[in-house]
């Protein structure tokens, strides 16, 4: 990035605090840790000397990695300045080979626009080169500037699934009770991103409609050991709130089935109400009364239950 000689720098000069420049996803602390062990620092970090300090400008991850390693120094380029041409050129190869998602990718937009007193004309120039963001998206500042104004669990989150502009602009639109929700579930173990972003959809959806968001914010995690379990719990209450008439339908036809249903009968009943059959399965060995277990198949047939569930459909 800058041709400068390697400096071994004291790890404690180094502002640890001072996020300006961090635009590259976080990435699993443990694996930098190991390839770090197994090969050391394959690209030294880039440092810009600032007083008696040094401010971080690449190699966030790799430094981190190794003050949790215990080390005093790391070889360091030192800069006094940090050089425009050489930074653009850096960062877009970085942008290239997916170390920075679409929060870095604003940020490192700012820091253009901020930093390096770049004008719009010349920003955009870059944007129409490189498809680093929409133009709607560095048309509308204030909407950059409360995306990088997350909570840091969701900018985090964001570049590392790489989510889109269009549901990050709606996470900024969420009370900030909601967004502390959201920290709070990631934190737990939401994980997938097609779960992260139906939930967000309907989040945004109920807030819309009701004007409300208590009973989102008071979800609890619960038991969070198993995060498949969490994310299913999550959505279904969710879920629940975003479509109360359907829940209770479901929930109705739920009680309905465990009542007809035993240990010969079971009942398979469509998700989404979207066919017009039910499947029943009997089970059956050669010592049964036929005739009892007829009859008791005949009555279930004919109860006022058994219509109820079919009038769901």
């Amino acid at each position: 990035m800058f041709k400068y000689p390697v400096k071994k720098i004291k790890i404690a000069l180094i502002d640890h605090k001072d996020s300006y420049f961090q635009i590259t996803k976080k990435l699993n602390e443990d694996k930098m840790i190991n390839s770090i062990k197994a090969v050391g620092l394959l690209e030294p970090p880039v440092l810009l000397g600032v007083k008696d300090k040094y401010i971080i400008v690449s190699g966030f991850n790799r430094i981190n990695a190794i003050k949790k390693l215990g080390g005093n120094y790391v070889d360091a380029l030192t800069v006094d300045r940090v050089e425009r041409g050489h930074y653009i050129k850096y960062n877009l190869l970085k942008i290239l080979r997916g170390e920075i998602g679409p929060v870095g990718k604003i940020k490192f937009i700012l820091i253009l626009k901020n930093y390096f007193s770049m004008s719009c004309k010349e920003i955009e120039e870059i944007i129409r080169e490189s498809a680093i963001i929409p133009e709607m998206i560095f048309s509308d500042g204030s909407v950059m500037d409360r995306i990088v104004q997350l909570p840091r669990v969701i900018r985090d989150y964001a570049d590392l699934k790489d989510l889109s502009y269009k549901i990050l602009k709606k996470i900024i639109r969420l009370p900030a009770r909601v967004q502390s929700s959201l920290c709070r579930w990631i934190n737990a173990g939401l994980v997938r991103v097609n779960i992260f972003k139906e939930i967000t959809d309907m989040i945004y959806d109920i807030i819309r409609r009701d004007n409300n968001h208590d009973e989102i914010i008071n979800i609890a995690c619960g038991n969070c050991e198993n995060r498949r379990k969490f994310e299913e719990y999550l959505f279904e209450s969710i879920f629940r709130l975003r479509y109360p008439h359907y829940s209770r339908k479901k929930e109705n036809a739920r009680r309905i089935i465990k009542e007809l249903s035993d240990n010969r009968t079971a009942l398979q009943f469509p998700d989404f109400f979207e066919r017009d059959t039910i499947v029943l399965k009997l089970t059956v060995s050669k010592n049964d009364d036929l005739k009892k277990i007829s009859d008791k198949f005949s009555r279930m047939l004919d109860s006022e239950r058994f219509k109820e569930l079919i009038d769901m459909l």
